[in-house]
């Protein structure tokens, strides 16, 4: 098997703006917390629509206070199912030696039971699960591995990953059942939205699980407005699926932008993320985007401006073979020996073998107050706006379909999508530049695969590489939702000097796109190579519109691999999206 991606560029006027993955969700409402407390303070009457948290007993209206009273699990409604054996007793008082266990990327199998298993004989009180639970868009079936593993009463906190978005939302999706879950959680309280943007205390502890990179928006924003309440807490973990290149040992790009690290860094907290099968961690760093390293001493002294950023990726799902390691997880006990400002973390694998181990030492305070830079780099996503800014066509009949579900990667198809930029992501007249630019998108499932039952819809070791192509000039076609138009054949050219061409045209320059290790994989998210040189015209040009054309190859017809579109149930929610570096002079 064989896919070519190609992509290309066309420029057309200004539109309106859309988010990345998430924002176009039907059920999202991570910006309407950010709103909330934006104006919080102010004369605007702002008020919330919680109707999504009615199953949610530990969801409040507000921040919740850094103390939080306990509260007993009724046990009865667990019914048959199995119940974890009961660890220490603790008072509202007790907050010695807090027992937390951090990792993400689970699938379904031995593998994560053992690793479950192995976090529950620790002792764990609460663990945070970095996203990626089954890899098969089937929440009934993770919620079953963890009741069946460790017990219904399982004390955990979740964030999505990029193999969550589909099944996330919706009545029994992964966010419906891990809010009610909640409930299990000893002395928790939480606000915003779940996993996305939320904020929970714990004994004294401030967690905030964030859908940076995969779904949702305003991710640093409500990290900074939120954890600025909690300037007294020693201990604040700041939690994500996924990594920027520079702070992992794989092969991720970069997936997040560095505001949310640096956000959490000038409030002290530990940055916790897995996206990539392994384990590592940083030493104590003062700037992640410049990697300057505060200290190499393993006695990480955490304080405002200065933290570590760490990677438990295994789970379960699988492991890298170029790390020496089994299925394994991150095990930290908080306020060490009763003292509040000390930590023992060790990264433990399922045998009971200890890989690393490190101390941690907190100053609390309010956030580090740093130089203004006189540049910065922003990272923008910017999504699908309209199902009639995806279009696919027919090289061979010329036919045009709008918003299709699934863009097929085979041979006399090609796709262009629209993107609108405005201004305030990029204003080449004010002195911005482009530093970088790429295309997102999500594997689409095969057709026919249900999601209903355990096994995986992936292709791996099938596919071995996809390449981006260049700069593309002709018109691109417009049309409106559920059209389908039979257009001519026409010359190619510059769109600004052309009205009247209907065909999808693209240039010859070419990038190579592979992804050696994994083959394409549905449900994962492939981020392609810089495409800063094929998207900066149209940035540069004051059109505000930039349009990109991709097409794929495929010998073997009977095994058609696409991207998705415009998903059934869930829209533009995984259309995909550009994602754009920007240097800015503030």
């Amino acid at each position: 098997m064989h896919h070519t991606l190609l992509i290309a560029l066309s420029i057309g006027v200004l539109g309106q703006l859309s988010q990345a993955f998430g924002a176009h969700c039907p059920e999202d409402s991570s910006a309407a917390f950010v709103h909330f407390l934006r104006h919080r303070s102010t004369n605007v009457s702002i008020s919330l629509n919680l109707n999504q948290h009615q199953s949610c007993a530990k969801c409040v209206d507000y921040l919740p206070s850094l103390v939080s009273a306990s509260s007993s699990f009724n046990s009865s409604s667990i019914g048959k199912k199995k119940k974890r054996k009961k660890h220490r007793r603790r008072s509202d008082s007790d907050n010695a030696d807090l027992k937390v266990a951090i990792v993400g990327d689970f699938g379904l199998g031995k593998h994560p039971k053992k690793v479950l298993k192995m976090i529950d004989d620790w002792g764990a009180e609460l663990t945070v699960m970095t996203g990626d639970f089954d890899y098969v868009d089937h929440p009934a079936a993770f919620m079953d591995l963890i009741d069946n593993s460790v017990g219904e009463d399982f004390p955990f906190v979740a964030t999505p990953g990029n193999h969550d978005i589909l099944k996330w939302y919706g009545k029994g999706g992964y966010r419906d059942r891990l809010m009610k879950r909640l409930e299990v959680v000893d002395g928790i309280s939480c606000f915003g939205e779940y996993g996305v943007n939320m904020v929970c205390t714990w004994r004294g502890m401030v967690i905030l699980l964030s859908g940076v990179g995969s779904l949702g928006q305003d991710h640093a924003e409500f990290v900074d407005a939120t954890v600025a309440n909690y300037n007294s807490a020693p201990w604040k973990i700041c939690a994500w699926h996924k990594n920027q290149a520079k702070y992992q040992t794989g092969d991720k790009s970069d997936e997040t932008g560095y505001e949310i690290y640096e956000t959490c860094r000038r409030h002290g907290a530990i940055i916790a993320t897995s996206h990539e099968h392994s384990y590592e961690r940083t030493h104590l760093m003062s700037d992640f985007e410049s990697t300057k390293i505060a200290s190499k001493d393993n006695t990480l002294r955490i304080r405002p401006g200065e933290t570590f950023a760490l990677v438990s990726g295994l789970g379960g799902e699988s492991l890298r073979i170029w790390q020496n390691a089994k299925y394994e997880a991150l095990l930290c006990t908080f306020n060490k020996g009763g003292v509040t400002t000390k930590a023992h973390c060790k990264w433990q694998d399922v045998k009971g073998r200890i890989h690393d181990s490190f101390r941690i030492e907190s100053t609390p305070g309010p956030a580090s107050v740093e130089p203004r830079a006189t540049r910065v780099t922003l990272h923008h996503e910017v999504g699908i706006a309209s199902v009639t800014d995806i279009l696919s066509q027919d090289t061979a009949s010329g036919a045009i379909t709008c918003g299709a579900v699934q863009l097929d990667l085979r041979a006399g198809v090609r796709h262009a999508l629209r993107f609108h930029v405005p201004l305030a992501l990029f204003d080449a007249a004010r002195g911005d530049v482009l530093l970088r630019a790429h295309l997102q998108v999500m594997g689409a499932h095969s057709r026919g695969w249900t999601g209903d039952g355990f096994v995986k819809d992936s292709f791996r070791g099938m596919v071995r590489g996809i390449r981006v192509g260049g700069l593309v000039f002709g018109t691109v076609p417009s049309c409106s939702k559920g059209v389908v138009l039979t257009v001519q054949e026409g010359e190619s050219g510059d769109l600004r000097r052309r009205t009247s061409s209907s065909v999808i045209e693209m240039g010859a320059e070419r990038v190579e796109w592979t992804h050696e290790g994994e083959g394409w994989e549905a449900g994962e998210v492939w981020v392609s190579p810089d495409i800063g040189a094929v998207v900066r015209e149209g940035l540069t040009e004051d059109f505000g519109e930039v349009v990109l054309v991709f097409e794929g190859t495929n010998s073997l017809e009977d095994e058609i691999r696409a991207v998705y579109g415009v998903h059934e149930e869930i829209g533009l929610c995984v259309s995909p999206n550009l994602v754009l570096e920007v240097e800015r002079i503030v």
